[in-house]
């Protein structure tokens, strides 16, 4: 059985596909950490990246390839106010905190990119890049813990157009975000009003 943080599983889970299509990223994938202590929690929809690590999880319990897991609406509405998330790594079965149950969480079946290659390279303090307003919502929302007061977020990216690294300023350091900016014609400026 892998035992997982269910608070943390649900929040990266915020970034995980939802298109068919992309069946491969309709879930969060575990994988052991390669430094060998605990595990990695990694989800992405192609256009952001949400990845953990929970230093309390076996990772002799992973499948050595890792694994995906669906947890569904019902399980992550669970897993965000729960503590403990088990799941069964031969049938995906899952329990949070002893309490609640289902059958109907999966195991996608497909291969989880490499998602370790798209981390940015040589940050630096601060670009013109833009985001989508409604991703960074969503990774501040996941990044910050909606259960804790409210942080500010801090970005890096090598340059304008290349992916970022965001997290929070909290001494929540188990979680991060890559995010790819987006294409828009540059209008800030000092208002003519001023």
């Amino acid at each position: 059985m892998i035992q997982l943080n269910a608070n943390l599983f649900a929040r990266v889970a915020m970034a995980q596909s939802s298109d068919p299509g992309r069946y491969y990223l309709c879930g969060v994938c575990i994988q052991r950490n390669p430094r060998g202590e605990g595990v990695t929690l990694t989800a992405t929809d192609g256009h952001c990246l949400l990845t953990a690590h929970d230093p309390n999880a076996d990772p002799a319990s992973v499948p050595v390839d890792g694994m995906i897991i669906n947890l569904g609406k019902d399980g992550l509405k669970a897993a965000r106010k729960g503590q403990a998330l088990t799941i069964d790594p031969a049938t995906g079965d899952a329990s949070i905190d002893n309490v609640w149950r289902s059958a109907a969480s999966t195991i996608v079946d497909g291969a989880f990119p490499d998602w370790r290659r798209i981390l940015p390279q040589g940050v630096q303090i601060a670009t013109g890049a833009a985001f989508d307003i409604k991703i960074l919502s969503r990774l501040g929302e996941a990044l910050c813990d909606w259960r804790k007061s409210s942080h500010g977020l801090t970005m890096r990216g090598a340059d304008d157009a290349s992916p970022h690294i965001i997290a929070c300023d909290s001494p929540d350091a188990a979680i991060f975000a890559v995010c790819m900016p987006i294409r828009v014609t540059p209008t800030i400026a000092t208002p003519t009003w001023l």
